[in-house]
């Protein structure tokens, strides 16, 4: 006599693929999130210091920004602050005492990248064994806000050097009723400046 065994597969390729489609939604959120995103794992030294962080994964945005637009698959894996030293400076004390204190934790940063100076929000949360970087890049509004006080202080010199030289050419109270055709009484009150 032959047994056989019947197993019904529709509910199971169901579900995974609703799995497939969650991840994909998930991956394609993350990927093309305006923020920076990323995920670390600490790396420690033999006394349990922390001394890196191993990349685990950067977003799209990350990788454009602060990698120079390397693959995903060409950065996963890297100690941070060994392969880009230049991040050290900026984010080492950070992530040192997230990973000894807990988090979650956030700074403003600024500094430089391949595309000159930036500025940014970071928080970090933990994750896994490891921490989550989310980064908001400021650097626009920084700037911007950078250039209104240059433009103000430009703007300020020009129209005080202006009222200095209106102040200096308005003329003597006794010249005005010929001027103005307002007789004495009627002529508005001016003070010398300066």
């Amino acid at each position: 006599m032959d047994a056989g065994v019947t197993t019904e597969l529709t509910d199971l390729r169901a579900a995974l693929d609703a799995l497939l489609e969650s991840e994909t939604r998930f991956r394609a959120a993350f990927e093309e999130n305006p923020e920076t995103i990323g995920i670390f794992r600490p790396i420690r030294a033999a006394d349990g210091r922390f001394v890196d962080a191993e990349v685990l994964y950067e977003n799209r945005v990350g990788r454009e920004r602060y990698f120079g637009g390397l693959p995903l698959n060409e950065i996963v894996g890297s100690p941070l602050f060994e392969r880009w030293p230049q991040s050290r400076p900026l984010l080492f004390d950070l992530f040192a005492g997230f990973v000894e204190r807990g988090g979650p934790s956030a700074r403003s940063l600024h500094g430089v990248r391949p595309d000159g100076e930036y500025w940014a929000e970071v928080s970090l949360f933990p994750f896994d064994g490891g921490f989550v970087l989310v980064g908001r890049d400021e650097t626009a509004s920084m700037l911007a806000q950078r250039d209104a006080r240059e433009l103000d202080t430009r703007y300020r010199s020009v129209l005080d050097a202006m009222l200095d030289g209106v102040v200096s050419f308005l003329p003597s109270p006794l010249d005005r009723p010929a001027i103005t055709g307002l007789d004495e009484n009627e002529q508005p009150v001016t003070r010398k400046v300066g």
